[in-house]
């Protein structure tokens, strides 16, 4: 993900008991480096207040799941982030006590960094793709010559690029070459660059 781009992040609760649970509570609060966009529930009303987003009256018959959607956007720049981690919690009063008594995370293991569901930043890059044709009205049977242009301007290397460009219908491919990777209809494998153009 890079960053200035959104991630929803989807969380299932499931009741595997054998009783209901009513009134049941998530919270979530976002990490640094994030904007919360938008959020919804299956189960139960979405409220954020900054920096968390909290879900209450959560209903659960026995065997029942609720899902809960989250949308963030990622800061842009990101000066020296590699990993955003995130964690929620759902809690219930579940002896009628009058407050919250389990409380479970949305991972097993919430102290240890990485096993939280992590988003991975990568380094901005800018692509470019362009599309010409040497005849825009060829003769029946005749041959149409397309060039497709990947340019990358940016500093930092894109990796593993590829470009969709299906043939249309009435078009059969005659030949294809590549000044780097390869097209294997319908895609083009670019492979990686940096500040660098391919045809």
């Amino acid at each position: 993900m890079q960053p200035g781009g959104q991630v929803r992040c989807t969380i299932v609760l499931s009741n595997t008991g054998s009783y209901a649970i009513t009134g049941a509570t998530f919270v979530d609060t976002l990490p640094a480096n994030t904007t919360y966009v938008s959020s919804g529930a299956s189960s139960g009303t979405a409220t954020y207040s900054a920096p968390a987003l909290s879900v209450a009256g959560i209903n659960l018959t026995s065997g029942a799941t609720a899902t809960i959607q989250l949308t963030v956007a990622l800061n842009s720049p990101l000066v020296g982030v590699t990993q955003i981690s995130n964690q929620g919690v759902a809690g219930w009063d579940a002896n009628q006590s009058g407050r919250t008594t389990p409380r479970f995370a949305t991972d097993g293991d919430p102290t240890t960094a990485g096993q939280q569901p992590t988003i991975t930043a990568i380094a901005h890059t800018d692509l470019a793709v362009t599309k010409t044709v040497a005849d825009n009205n060829p003769a029946e049977t005749g041959a149409v010559a397309y060039t497709v242009g990947c340019h990358q301007s940016q500093s930092n290397a894109a990796t593993s690029v590829t470009v969709a460009d299906a043939l249309p219908v009435g078009l059969t491919l005659a030949t294809s070459s590549a000044t780097q990777g390869a097209y294997v209809n319908p895609t083009w494998s670019v492979g990686t660059g940096r500040g660098a153009s391919a045809t």
